[in-house]
């Protein structure tokens, strides 16, 4: 599901370089690295470099993201 603002979508705006991404953050676009090979294979959303649930996305990614008692707590 690919949600629609005036008349785009998202990804009429930006479309990751997977390939240049992948060399900044592995040093390597090779697909036979594992890391590189999940990230050039996974879809479009990702989340703390998981895939998230397309039908469950918003429960997916706030599950992955810090409160203020969580940030506090993980800094003790």
């Amino acid at each position: 599901m690919m949600v629609k603002y005036t008349g785009f979508s998202v990804s009429d705006i930006y479309t990751p370089d997977k390939q240049l991404e992948a060399t900044l953050v592995y040093q390597t676009a090779d697909e036979k690295h594992p890391g590189v090979k999940t990230y050039i294979t996974a879809g479009m959303y990702m989340s703390a470099g998981n895939k998230v649930d397309q039908e469950n996305r918003a429960s997916a990614i706030s599950s992955s993201l810090f409160g203020p008692s969580r940030d506090k707590e993980g800094f003790r």
